[in-house]
């Protein structure tokens, strides 16, 4: 009895070692990585393996599995070396059922290369731990830089892992994602790094792009302290861009110093983004959504804080088509032309939150509504606007001309009657609180919960302004009005908001208006020009001068166009 029972025991622990059976190699060479890489292959299903490396190795290239057709396999690749391939085409290809970890070493691509470092498909999984780099991959397809993830397949990053140095050239719209490319799979960060990235489209759009990660019809989500920063984009997304997927932000989690056509930090068009938590910040799009450009997507904004982001429209945000909703969180210190927290053209609700210190060279300190394609709708039913700045018009709010709907059942705009550190601040004094162009009328003092824009006296409650003398200027942002003095050549162009000589470079900002004197910022330095202006007929009287050698400002300029 008791030798068949040892019998047993031996019989099932052969049978165990045979399925679970783990393999190591200590890889020095090419020599040594083909030998792992056919030991694996013919090594049957259900196993696990180890691969050491050690000082930089170049090895032959995958454009099929790189460990064959054996599924239900784990293989840790892990070290201090590097490995590069010898030839075009992706180092690690991931097949069906295979899960592949690189644990500290560093996996590098090629320049002029047609494939990713890493191809995920067919259900596979990719992990990366430690210090794990993927980096110097430039490929000249629509395949991602560093990692191209399929659909129903897996990529983690976590510990230190980084994706950074790598370069995508797309060949159409849809393209990108310098770091990572996603279509149809899931990519999770709970930790590590993506930057320093670049993706270069052909033809750039509102459907392709992402610096540093590209999500098409896939799932994304940045956890812990995972960070991409430093990516850059032709297209939309500098950090990421998502198209029809479903993202999350948490945690500490940062998105910084991205830059993108549209979209400096996060570009969003479809598909649902939460973000929760973590920092966007000091990213820069050319044209619209410094931060965040929600083209055409659900952005549900829960907690975290955008930030010193900068762009033409919506130096914080930018809502092009469907709904932005804010129920926490803060949108802060971001500037742009119009709308320096939020730039809105769809649906955009403030249920809590706050939106303070967001500044503008035109109009819309803090919120910019337009009418768009949507017809813009702005509802606040909780939160503040505070501490907003802009020259022209609407320092908490302002609303164009177009098609728009304002509801207020909630929530503080604060205006020139609250302390300083909260009060929105126009130049002009045309709406401290908002400025409705539609009816040309405005609010200043600050518009409490209680206080709704249907209630007796919200609009035009003031008449302390100083409007900038339509005589002066052709309104708009096109055209102008150019004076000459006949005793010069020189002429002084002067729009709503600017001055400047035609004997200088320099341009000089609008800053405050007191009477007739009127103040200026040299864009370029700190200094500050004091110009008495007033109309005599046709003429227009100048007289102050900065009083450090610049343009002599004095004299009667007569109009020319």
């Amino acid at each position: 009895m008791k030798k068949g029972l040892i019998l047993t025991i031996m019989l099932v622990s052969v049978l165990t070692l045979g399925y679970s059976q783990t393999g190591s190699w200590n890889v020095t060479n090419v020599a040594t990585w083909v030998e792992a890489i056919g030991a694996i292959r013919s090594g049957g299903n259900n196993k696990e393996y180890v691969i050491t490396v050690n000082g930089n190795i170049s090895v032959p290239s995958s454009t099929e599995n790189t460990f064959g057709s054996v599924t239900g396999i784990t293989i840790t690749i892990q070290g201090s070396g590097t490995l590069s391939p010898s030839a075009n085409g992706s180092l690690l290809y991931v097949g069906t059922g295979q899960t592949i970890v690189a644990r500290d070493l560093t996996l590098r691509g090629r320049n002029a290369n047609n494939a990713s470092v890493v191809r995920i498909e067919n259900a596979g999984t990719f992990r990366m731990e430690g210090r794990a780099t993927i980096t110097g991959n430039s490929s000249s397809r629509d395949t991602g830089g560093g990692v191209y993830v399929a659909k129903g397949c897996v990529l983690t990053m976590q510990d230190n892992a980084l994706i950074s140095g790598n370069t995508t050239v797309g060949t159409d719209t849809f393209g990108g994602g310098g770091g990572v490319r996603v279509v149809g799979g899931t990519f999770t960060m709970y930790g590590g790094t993506i930057s320093n990235n670049i993706a270069t489209l052909h033809g750039s759009g509102m459907y392709g792009g992402g610096g540093g990660v590209n999500v098409n019809d896939g799932i994304f989500s940045m956890l812990g302290d995972a960070k991409i920063s430093g990516n850059t984009t032709n297209a939309c997304g500098g950090g990421v861009f998502v198209f029809r997927s479903t993202s999350i932000m948490q945690d500490t989690a940062l998105i910084s110093d991205n830059r993108g056509e549209s979209g400096g930090g996060v570009y969003i068009n479809g598909g649902n983004f939460t973000m929760q938590g973590g920092t966007i910040i000091s990213n820069t799009a050319d044209y619209s959504g410094g931060g965040v450009d929600n083209q055409n997507g659900i952005f549900t904004m829960q907690d975290g804080t955008i930030s010193n982001n900068t762009a033409t429209d919506g130096g914080g945000v930018h809502n092009g088509i469907v709904t932005f909703t804010m129920q926490d969180g803060m949108i802060s210190n971001n500037a742009a032309t119009n709308g320096g927290g939020v730039y809105n053209a769809a649906t955009f609700t403030m249920q809590g939150g706050t939106i303070s210190g967001n500044t503008v060279t035109s109009n819309g300190g803090g919120v910019y509504i337009t009418s768009g394609l949507s017809n813009g709708k702005f509802t606040i039913q909780g939160g503040k606007i505070s501490g907003n700045t802009t020259i022209f018009k609407g320092g908490g709010v302002y609303f164009d001309s177009g098609n728009w709907t304002f509801t207020k059942t909630g929530g503080t705009i604060y205006g020139d009657d609250a302390d300083q550190n909260l009060k929105n601040t126009v130049i002009t004094r045309l709406g401290h609180v908002v400025y409705n162009a539609k009816d040309g009328a405005w609010r200043n003092a600050s518009a409490g919960p209680t206080i709704n824009p249907d209630s007796y006296g919200f609009w035009l409650n003031d008449g302390e302004v100083t409007i900038f003398p339509s005589s002066f200027a052709i309104s708009g942002f096109s055209t102008s009005t150019t004076w000459k003095r006949s005793n010069f050549n020189n002429t002084l162009t002067l729009t709503e908001n600017t001055i400047k000589s035609s004997s200088s470079n320099y341009l000089w900002i609008l800053q405050r208006i007191s009477g007739n004197a009127y103040t200026f910022k040299r864009g370029d330095a700190a200094n500050t020009l004091t110009l008495t202006i007033r109309l005599d007929g046709n003429s227009l009287v100048i007289s102050g001068d900065s009083g450090n050698g610049q343009d002599n400002w004095n004299g009667t300029w007569v109009k020319q166009r």
